[in-house]
């Protein structure tokens, strides 16, 4: 047998050998992920124009810049994070579908489904147990080799679930705190949540994706924020308590400043989003009293580690996908928070910043980095 099939059938078997060792091993304990997969390109700047008929050009140039940072092979790279980390339940952001329509180049690119795929080709079954539509507009498009057609772009969350891993109670809603755009569409944000199974284990699992600070201050995501905390009151009044973990790319880290619009006076006190989560002051639609808050804050799992102590754990936000120019993320906004459990021997690590793991083209897997948790959960409820 040659040496070269020898060495794959062997790293086969190691590959092998070390998943069933992680699922052995998962007994007892959550494993989670939290993963922005990155569309490639500004998608605002379509509408960042000074009249309507510039549009089609904007639209075309962005449209150009996502298929350069050719997601089918970035998608390789993602499905090898999750096949060595072998999280129970992964929470995915900008899981795009991008097609174009009547004249245009014949072109589909749908994040879904290239992930599954590639995950499949390496032994690892995970099924969209929730899937939530955000934007989903279309557009003119021009490009100069194929004219003015219509492209389409659907933003959506979404909830993956390894299938040895039970599940339950699927649920998905969009915020109400949304941005018209001024070209018949707003931007919206939603988040999706599951009831997971394991091991005889079980806890909720939340995913979002809050608003970028793109839009003059946070107003937009400490009121999604806020409404995020109304949700989790909402599916244990449905469901039952459970311990819930949260996910998702939440635009906020620690160090922000305080929200500065006039409409956070609602709240009582200066805050933003990560604030909002952790300490929360004063949730709209819910305080009757105002000496009573009503939502228990979430606690920042990641300060509860026990690896790594001198990470600083920031995810966002490369400069390019070109390893080789990709500088420095310098945020922490990808985040993972606890509520309604302890959590016993935690443990986190960074994905997606090895720039030996790119794709042959030498791009990162996303301009975010991931996020992998493992921890017991002891339900306080």
């Amino acid at each position: 047998m040659p040496t070269r099939t020898v060495l794959a059938a062997l790293g086969a078997v190691v590959l092998i050998f070390t998943s069933s060792l992680a699922l052995a091993a998962d007994a007892g304990n959550a494993r989670v992920m939290t993963r922005n997969l990155y569309i490639g390109a500004d998608v605002f700047a379509a509408l960042d124009v000074e009249t309507p008929d510039q549009i089609p050009f904007a639209a075309g140039a962005v449209l150009a810049e996502i298929i350069d940072s050719d997601f089918p092979a970035r998608a390789r790279v993602l499905a090898r994070e999750i096949q060595r980390t072998q999280p129970q339940v992964i929470g995915l952001q900008e899981v795009w579908d991008v097609n174009t329509l009547g004249t245009g180049p014949d072109l589909r690119i749908d994040f879904l489904s290239l992930l599954q795929s590639e995950l499949a080709s390496l032994g690892q079954k995970y099924e969209a147990a929730v899937v939530n539509t955000n934007v989903d507009v279309t557009l003119p498009v021009f490009l100069p080799d194929f004219g003015l057609f219509a492209g389409r772009i659907t933003d959506r969350d979404v909830i993956l679930v390894r299938h040895n891993v039970g599940w339950s109670n699927p649920a998905a809603a969009l915020y109400d705190t949304r941005i018209p755009t001024g070209f018949g569409f707003d931007i919206v944000r939603g988040w999706t949540s599951v009831d997971v199974t394991f091991g005889g284990n079980a806890y909720r699992f939340l995913n979002t994706h809050l608003e970028v600070q793109g839009f003059g201050n946070r107003a937009v995501q400490t009121f999604q924020a806020a409404e995020l905390l109304g949700v989790m009151e909402f599916l244990k009044a449905a469901y039952g308590p459970l311990p819930e973990v949260v996910v998702g790319d939440f635009n906020s880290d620690p160090d922000d400043p305080p929200c500065g619009d006039p409409a956070c006076g609602l709240f009582g006190v200066p805050t933003n989003p990560y604030d909002m989560l952790s300490e929360p002051a004063a949730p709209f639609f819910c305080r009757l009293d105002p000496g009573t808050d009503c939502f228990d804050g979430l606690t920042d799992a990641w300060t509860l580690r026990k690896n790594d102590r001198s990470s600083d754990g920031d995810t966002c936000c490369f400069d390019t996908l070109d390893a080789e120019e990709a500088g420095e993320v310098t945020r922490r906004v990808d985040l993972i928070w606890l509520r309604g459990a302890e959590a016993r021997g935690a443990t986190f690590r960074l994905t997606g910043d090895d720039p030996k793991r790119t794709t042959p083209e030498g791009l990162y897997g996303s301009d975010h980095l991931g996020v992998f948790g493992r921890m017991t959960l002891v339900p306080a409820y």
